[in-house]
């Protein structure tokens, strides 16, 4: 029970994970490759692309920079084809990936979209593939071969690798704390004033009160004390080094996860009312 807890609880990371694509990086995300080892339509006969995922909004900074067109051409391309799958099914999928995804990755069009997705996955789907049939051993190549292994989805068996691109739309693959390097400084978007960081004199954390105001985990880098920005906007000297660490799974599973804990436990506090109501009448009917 104790590690159904466990997992119930820091399984949360899914809900607080964000991703900070870092100064002057307009676009970054995560591909995420599903290992064909996970649960009903996450079994397959090899390892398969699922999709590039801009982390917009709630999920990380990244822009939303919209294509030329939202038109979907109804072509299964090379990595999302599946002999098993009926072909309606597939571009079901595609349309969906492009329309939910897509749309937010900065690409002129479908065709520019999934081109660079096929191409990002082909030489990680080699590596999984070449590794045997074990979620734990495909994630092992993958990270011996250099990949950059953002997070791992232990309920579906798929690698999440760490994806940016600058204003051009070319995404590439690189570790998020080298984001900057790799896709900063990338010409398209108007110059904008840089944001002034909250490490001015004096500025730190300390435990119990709020710290300098920040937008993202950068501003409060350098401010004594300080490890992050928490989701309050302000700095904080509190880590998300227990979260991090934890395999993201999805919430259904931390749902599923405190439903198994709280049907087992009512029954025994039902049962124990239902003795100690009853003992006094048992004893007394006994004189």
């Amino acid at each position: 029970m104790l590690q159904i807890i466990a997992v119930a609880l820091l399984s949360m990371r899914l809900v607080f994970g964000y991703m900070d694509c870092g100064d002057n990086v307009p676009l970054c995300g995560v591909l995420t490759l599903q290992s064909g080892l996970g649960p009903g339509v996450y079994k397959g006969d090899k390892p398969r692309v699922h999709g590039l995922w801009p982390q917009v909004g709630r999920y990380g900074d990244s822009k939303c920079i919209t294509p030329n067109t939202r038109a979907f051409d109804e072509k299964i391309y090379s990595c999302y084809r599946d002999p098993s799958e009926p072909k309606k099914q597939v571009l079901w999928f595609e349309d969906h990936e492009w329309m939910k995804h897509g749309t937010c990755a900065g690409a002129s069009n479908d065709q520019d979209f999934f081109a660079q997705v096929c191409s990002l996955a082909a030489r990680p789907l080699r590596v999984m593939e070449q590794a045997g049939h074990s979620f734990k051993t495909m994630v092992a190549a993958v990270r011996a071969a250099g990949l950059p292994v953002c997070s791992l989805d232990y309920h579906y068996a798929q690698v999440e690798l760490c994806v940016c691109a600058a204003a051009d739309g070319r995404w590439k693959l690189a570790p998020e704390a080298d984001f900057p390097r790799v896709c900063g400084g990338g010409s398209g978007l108007p110059k904008t004033t840089r944001r002034r960081r909250s490490h001015s004199k004096g500025a730190r954390c300390v435990p119990g009160k709020r710290g300098p105001r920040c937008r993202r985990n950068a501003d409060c880098r350098g401010n004594s004390g300080c490890t992050r920005c928490a989701k309050s906007g302000y700095c904080t000297n509190v880590p998300l080094t227990v979260l991090a660490a934890v395999p993201a799974t999805s919430v259904t599973t931390v749902l599923m996860g405190l439903a198994v804990i709280a049907v087992p436990m009512g029954f025994v506090l039902v049962r124990l009312f239902q003795r100690t109501w009853h003992q006094p009448q048992e004893a007394y009917l006994a004189l």
